[in-house]
């Protein structure tokens, strides 16, 4: 894969493993095309909320916010069709795409004020890269300074708890000051031997979830 823009994935080949547990929650694990992670190249986007675990970010809106916006909405009708035909295997017991569609949390916020654009939320982990636009590594506190930001994020998880489903999104590598159309295998680092993608086995500490 060489871009991660939206229009190079189709939702069709994303797939997910049977849930496992992790603490409190069930996670299934996101593919793309059988054995892939799944990255995603989001536009520049205005920071509006940050906690030490996650950040939100504001749609603008120029074209590939609005193709943003359109493919997120059609990955959760897809995410709740596909939890529709797994709930028996999954869970030992069917549920309908009523019951799902009620406890799915869209990955798309509505605004919270009249004069607002909708949100996402992605978490933060460790391992995230914060670029400057000379492709100089910063601190992460320095997204506390920030207004915008385009970041390159891992749709991890779908994640479900008592009664409620939501998808896992992770900032892998986020950059300042530029638009990029195409990226190298590693999100935005020029030299893919320097970047450190995780393997299959995850633990519990891996799964990084951030709530708004």
């Amino acid at each position: 894969m060489d871009s991660y823009l939206v229009d190079c994935y189709d939702l069709t080949q994303i797939s997910f493993s049977k849930p496992k547990k992790y603490g409190e929650y069930l996670a299934s694990r996101v593919k793309y095309n059988g054995s892939d992670e799944l990255y995603i190249q989001f536009p520049k986007m205005k920071i509006t909320n940050i906690n030490p675990k996650g950040i939100e970010l504001e749609f603008g809106t120029n074209r590939y916010n609005k193709k943003m916006f359109t493919w997120l909405s059609k990955l959760d009708e897809f995410i709740t069709e596909t939890v529709e035909a797994n709930s028996k295997e999954w869970f030992n017991k069917e549920l309908s795409k009523s019951q799902i569609t009620q406890m799915y949390n869209k990955c798309i916020k509505a605004p919270k004020a009249l004069d607002g654009q909708c949100t996402v939320g992605f978490a933060i982990s460790p391992k995230t890269v914060l670029l400057n636009s000379k492709n100089q590594e910063i601190l992460l506190d320095s997204f506390k300074e920030l207004k915008e930001v385009e970041c390159i994020s891992q749709l991890k998880f779908v994640v479900f708890s008592k009664d409620t489903c939501f998808l896992s999104w992770e900032v892998c590598t986020a950059k300042l000051d530029t638009r990029l159309k195409k990226v190298p295998q590693c999100a935005f680092i020029e030299d893919p031997d320097d970047c450190n993608i995780e393997s299959e086995e995850t633990n519990e500490e891996q799964l990084s979830l951030c709530f708004f």
